[in-house]
């Protein structure tokens, strides 16, 4: 009971198709990614211009205490407490009651996210199997399953994870119809291991995760595998700083017991007494407390961060299993390879905060490396990409692998485009350019047709938009 709840709670935060009657639904205008990520805030708008959003917790004649809700585009989300003079206010908009409720639950929710995701990695049913004399642990879940030869806190750490990814995926992107079974998860525990599931599988992989279509098997070791540690120190990391701030509790609530002694005995007013406590635990929260826990949530950002890193190569093959399994049935679509890995790079880089899937920036690496392409004098035409074929996509060696390289970097910035400009995700645009048995046969002409104009239209004003972008 414990775990549905916190699923229910997680997924409470995301916008959900579930219930649509088919008019409500107009997938010709497609996914604004932008208002997927919104949040509901009250608004506290400064003489000197600033607008400040978040959560009013209280307010008087003299001030206002505002729980700042940053979410800055492609940047982990944050609290931050601001005691804001009335004189500095030159307006004020608060948030309906039914806003006013969602916005402090998802507050909590994102508050709460260590300890939540801590009861979530606990609660998840793993059971012990055995398979060539190795023991391994399995997992069942609703959109995949998962076997690992790996430890048990990283085992739970990918499947909450993952899991995640999937509830967000289907935000954006949703399901159309159920796969036979659902994708399978192979977690390996050591390089030697991935390495050797490779070579039983004549393959080749330099990633530290791959997703093999017609096993419909994600596989994943490499880095991965070496994360557990990593993990381990965090979460230590983590227990210290929460004890110490526990410490600094406990020494306030000495020092309070003391100070009342001392008061009553100097035969002090008890109204005063509660007054000066009052004062008191406020000043030890605003100069003490607060810095502790804003140092609390600068290490958890600097953690999330490492893990964001590795997780990357799953969530980029747990997209393409995704896409395969529960969006495009292959009897009907055919995804083009420049599409099925642009969109995998964009969502690998997509944020989780409190539950809810962030895609609101671009991937500052992949923008800076795409507008040097765009600024040199060997461009490559979009033509190339959309028309290349999937096994120019396979990182090889020499030439094969900058040209693989090229491509993978041109499909990230035409479907990162396509997203945020093009709101081309769940529309019926994209729908009739994936269809197989659509009447245009040429893949440009497709092309054309999906964005309404000719393709070297098209493509001056998608140049000019990537080179315009900042990270």
């Amino acid at each position: 009971m414990m775990r549905i709840f916190l699923w229910i709670l997680f997924a409470s935060l995301l916008p959900s198709w579930d219930g649509l009657a088919e008019e409500d639904w107009q997938p010709a205008v497609g996914v604004d990614v932008r208002e997927v990520a919104r949040w509901p805030t009250d608004q506290v708008v400064l003489h000197d211009g600033r607008r400040l959003e978040g959560l009013i917790r209280q307010a008087d004649s003299r001030r206002v205490e505002l729980v700042e809700v940053g979410r800055k585009p492609g940047r982990p989300m944050y609290l931050l407490v601001r005691w804001i003079d009335r004189e500095e206010i030159a307006q004020i908009q608060r948030l309906d009651t039914v806003e006013r409720h969602e916005l402090q639950r998802r507050i909590f929710a994102f508050r709460k996210r260590t300890k939540i995701a801590a009861a979530l990695r606990q609660q998840i049913h793993l059971t012990v199997r055995s398979q060539d004399d190795v023991e391994h642990l399995h997992y069942e879940g609703p959109w995949f399953t998962l076997d690992s030869t790996a430890d048990e806190p990283l085992t739970r750490e990918v499947v909450v994870r993952v899991e995640q990814m999937m509830a967000g995926f289907r935000t954006f992107i949703r399901p159309q119809h159920e796969p036979p079974s659902p994708p399978r998860i192979v977690l390996l525990n050591t390089q030697q291991e991935y390495l050797a599931f490779q070579q039983r599988a004549a393959l080749r992989i330099e990633h530290a995760a791959y997703f093999d279509v017609q096993k419909n098997e994600i596989i994943a070791g490499g880095e991965l595998a070496a994360l557990s540690q990593r993990l381990e120190e965090i979460r230590q990391h983590h227990r210290q700083l929460r004890e110490k701030l526990e410490q600094r509790d406990e020494q306030l609530q000495t020092i309070l017991t003391r100070l009342t002694h001392q008061l009553r005995e100097a035969g002090h007013d008890e109204d005063v007494i509660r007054d000066l406590r009052k004062a008191a635990r406020s000043e030890w929260k605003r100069k003490l407390r607060e810095p502790k826990e804003a140092a609390i949530r600068l290490a958890e950002r600097e953690n999330e961060a490492i893990v964001q890193e590795k997780f990357r190569v799953l969530y980029h093959e747990a997209f393409h299993a995704y896409l395969e399994n529960y969006v495009f049935d292959r009897t009907r679509y055919k995804v083009p390879a420049w599409l099925n890995e642009g969109l995998a790079q964009v969502f690998e880089s997509g944020l989780l905060d409190a539950g809810l899937l962030r895609l609101d920036a671009p991937d500052p690496t992949r923008l800076a490396s795409l507008q040097r392409e765009l600024r040199g004098p060997q461009v490559l035409p979009l033509v190339e990409l959309i028309t290349a074929p999937a096994e120019e996509f396979l990182v090889q060696h020499g030439e094969q692998a900058r040209r693989s390289n090229r491509l993978y970097l041109y499909s990230w910035g035409l479907a990162f485009y396509l997203i945020f400009e093009g709101r081309t995700l769940d529309s019926e645009a994209l729908d009739r350019y994936l269809k197989i048995d659509s009447q245009i046969h040429d893949p440009v002409r497709r092309f054309e047709a999906m964005v309404d104009m000719p393709l070297d239209k098209f493509e001056a004003q998608w140049r000019q938009a990537m080179l315009q972008y900042r990270s």
